[in-house]
């Protein structure tokens, strides 16, 4: 969509989701904002590219499957560009208080064209906490 990027993600927890914003806003500012496992992402385009820039990731989290923490000042970076079947995938992980230098990461994603026609429907469980498009309450 023109204003936002929806990520999608299908595994074992169950469906989660991404809302991004593309309008050029920045991250928010509110001191009181939880940090999360998605964390706060912001996006722009560069070109053919998706930029998106996330903070406030909970260091609840592995970087990868085999124990690789961080801390709650993780900062990402995700670059995805399309080309033909394929997305082009980049992620910089930088960690002032864990990582000594950024750690990158590329892979080629192949486009399953069938694979919506087969996923379970998404389940909206995180709809009660919402205030608005932008903002999460989290029981407060």
């Amino acid at each position: 969509m023109p204003k936002q990027a929806v990520f999608l993600y299908a595994d074992l927890t169950g469906n989660q989701w991404r809302v991004i914003p593309l309008d050029g806003r920045p991250h928010g500012t509110d001191p009181e904002q939880a940090e999360t496992y998605n964390g706060d992402s912001v996006g722009r385009w560069e070109g053919d590219t998706l930029v998106v820039d996330v903070t406030r990731l909970t260091d609840d989290t592995w970087l990868e499957d085999n124990g690789m923490f961080h801390s709650n000042k993780l900062h990402v970076t995700e670059k995805l560009r399309r080309v033909g079947d394929t997305i082009q995938y980049q992620m910089t992980a930088e960690d002032p208080e864990v990582l000594q230098k950024p750690w990158t990461i590329s892979r080629t994603l192949t486009l399953q064209r069938d694979a919506l026609d087969e996923a379970a429907p998404c389940v909206d469980s995180d709809a009660g906490h919402y205030v608005n498009g932008e903002h999460h309450d989290n029981g407060r």
